[in-house]
């Protein structure tokens, strides 16, 4: 019954039962056993059981290497520790069959005569591997800690933070019952946080095993908490010394694991990587940070970790700020928002804020701060001698015409020579102006990018609109967007190809063609975070279109309030179309008021004549189409054009 009770409470793999029970079942019987698993895994808890089921036996236990020639059952805890010469008498009394011997060790280190102890015994070892704990495991060993069944939330949380090292368990547990999250009274309302932290007192609770650690070791793991890979040659290099080659790198990197602080993948585990950021010093670990910073900079892979690290730590320097500034340019297709922050980190790191004005001014455009955007080219392009000046004029070209001015985004690309202008002048009614910046832009020679191939297609399908025929339009229009889209995601336009395409299309009945354009731009965010508003309410408008208005109108409801000109535009008269469509006069009046508004900011061009068209008939519902007089005289001009 006894016996019983102890092998259920041991929480841990199943080996460990099986060596109670098999103890427990014949006490006399001969037993060589290893107790194997890295630190903190319950080694020696289970070595305590292994006493407990002899001692209730009756049968005498004794400790440690030096009482081995007693006539006992021997345990040893630690035998990785032990001397040779303790090893060598360990192994002698192996060699007699009758011998009752219980061993717990690391997997590192495993000295010679360790070696030869195993050898010794051959397959007469039985051998218990012990590790993190499980889910199911880490459950049980909640539920006896907190004397009530965890919910499997917090059970997943504490999994997740202690890797499932039982000692960890216990303490995050604990952490977290103390915390107030956890009432065992109502367990269902277990208030789970994000990840937990380590505060000072948490920190000390959990100091002593940093304390304890070997120096190498201790080295080492804070390498890894402050984002060094598992990689010999990085380690070698932003370690101080005593690793020297690959082959001692190596060795501490086992002893490391060894400790049981790493999980299997060799990440660390969240809480103690939590506990070495707390207790590093400060200088010590930007000094870190800094060192490997370089190293993955030299290496030439990827630094966006390393930069994401080195975020608001005030480090500074030149080589802190060319990891920043990399790490930028990695960041700017998933997160046109981080590369931003990595570029101020920069400036303040030392790197001179005219070098990354127009840098700075993408990132900006893309992650839709067009403030921002502007503020920054608008200090490349006063600097003649400003890096990047001309992708600085073209972010300023590109956010002047989401902001309703299409004449000075021409203008600007004009000057640079850029084809990108032309569907602005076409737009605008400047058919003459747009051939010629077309013919200035097309030496007769293939384009050298991707962008300057679509930028050609965009011109060519947007004159083919107004001068040829709707299906060639269409087509040049979207092989741009198909073409641009590897690079969509971090090139900024007046107007994506996509957008450009969708409106054509919308035009000439092609509904299949728009929604294409548009699921393609949505997925793969075409032309930053500016034109994907664009692409969601031109979507809006092929919904209308294809007698879908509630769908329609779920869109424009999720749509923010504060939008760009152009945008404001659209969506004021998506709100119109709406609300005449289902008949609500007092609708239609808001929505008709805030058309009105939308006007005034953007001028008449050719991709919002529908629009127009459609505030128009709102206008003579409500009997004020007199306010569309002015617009309407611009429209026909522009027709006439």
């Amino acid at each position: 019954m006894e016996s019983a009770l102890a092998e259920r409470s041991y929480v841990g793999p199943p080996g460990g039962c099986g060596l109670l029970a098999r103890i427990a079942a014949d006490p006399a019987a001969p037993l060589v056993a290893a107790i194997i698993g890295p630190g903190g895994t319950g080694k020696t808890m289970l070595l305590d059981l292994v006493a407990q089921a002899y001692e209730q036996a009756d049968v005498d236990v004794v400790r440690g290497a030096a009482a081995a020639d007693r006539p006992a059952v021997v345990l040893v805890d630690d035998a990785h520790r032990l001397t040779d010469a303790d090893l060598e008498r360990l192994c002698r009394l192996a060699s007699d069959p009758r011998v009752r011997l219980v061993l717990a060790h690391r997997p590192w280190p495993r000295p010679r005569a360790l070696a030869a102890l195993t050898a010794a015994v051959g397959q007469r070892r039985l051998v218990v591997m012990v590790g993190h704990l499980d889910r199911a495991a880490v459950r049980r060993r909640m539920g006896q800690r907190l004397g009530c069944p965890a919910p499997e939330s917090m059970v997943e949380l504490v999994r997740e933070q202690s890797g499932g090292l039982p000692g960890l368990v216990d303490v995050v547990t604990h952490a977290l019952r103390e915390s107030g999250r956890f009432d065992p009274a109502r367990p269902e309302l277990f208030d789970r946080p994000d990840r937990i932290t380590v505060s000072a007192a948490f920190a000390e609770r959990l100091r002593h095993r940093v304390d304890a650690l070997d120096p190498a070791v201790h080295d080492l793991l804070q390498a890894l908490a402050l984002g060094a890979p598992l990689d010999a040659d990085v380690l070698g290099a932003v370690l101080d010394t005593s690793l020297e080659g690959a082959a001692a790198v190596g060795d501490t990197v086992e002893a490391a694991r060894a400790t049981g602080l790493l999980r299997e993948t060799g990440e660390l585990i969240p809480i103690i990587q939590e506990l070495f950021l707390r207790l590093t010093p400060v200088l010590r670990r930007r000094e870190l940070q800094c060192r490997l910073a370089g190293i993955e900079l030299d290496r030439g892979g990827s630094v966006l970790t390393a930069g994401r690290r080195l975020l608001g730590t005030g480090a500074s320097g030149a080589r802190v700020a060319a990891v920043l500034e990399a790490a930028a340019a990695e960041a700017l297709a998933e997160s046109p928002a981080l590369a931003g922050e990595l570029l101020d980190d920069a400036v303040r790191a030392g790197r001179a804020a005219r070098e990354l004005a127009a840098r700075r001014a993408t990132a900006a455009a893309l992650a839709g701060d067009l403030d921002a955007a502007l503020r920054h080219a608008d200090q490349a392009i006063a600097d003649p001698d400003a890096a990047d000046r001309g992708q600085a004029v073209d972010t300023a070209a590109a956010v002047l015409a989401h902001r309703g001015l299409l004449a000075s985004s021409a203008d600007l690309y004009g000057r640079a020579g850029a084809v990108l202008g032309v569907p602005a002048l076409v737009a605008t009614g400047a058919l003459d102006d747009a051939r010629s910046a077309l013919d200035a832009a097309e030496p007769g020679q293939r384009p050298s990018t991707l962008l300057d191939g679509a930028a050609t297609l965009m011109a060519r399908g947007m004159l083919a609109a107004v001068t040829g025929s709707g299906a060639t339009a269409v087509s040049q229009l979207a092989r741009a967007t198909v073409l641009l889209e590897p690079v969509a995601a971090t090139v900024l336009l007046p107007d994506t190809p996509a957008a450009l395409t969708a409106v054509v299309a919308l035009q000439s009945g092609e509904l299949s063609v728009a929604a294409d354009a548009l699921r393609r731009a949505i997925e793969n965010r075409h032309g930053g975070r500016p034109a994907q508003l664009r692409h969601r309410l031109l979507h809006g408008w092929l919904l209308l279109d294809a007698g879908r208005p509630g769908a329609a109108r779920q869109l424009l409801d999720r749509v923010p309030q504060r939008l760009e000109p152009r945008d404001e535009l659209l969506a004021a008269a998506l709100a119109v179309a709406l609300a005449r469509r289902a008949e609500s006069p007092g609708a239609l009046a808001a929505a008709w008021a805030r058309a009105r508004d939308a006007l005034v900011r953007y001028p008449v061009e050719l991709s919002t004549l529908r629009q127009l068209g459609e505030l128009v008939v709102a206008g003579a519902v409500l009997g004020e189409a007199d306010r569309l007089a002015a617009h309407l005289d611009e429209a026909e001009q522009l027709l006439d054009r």
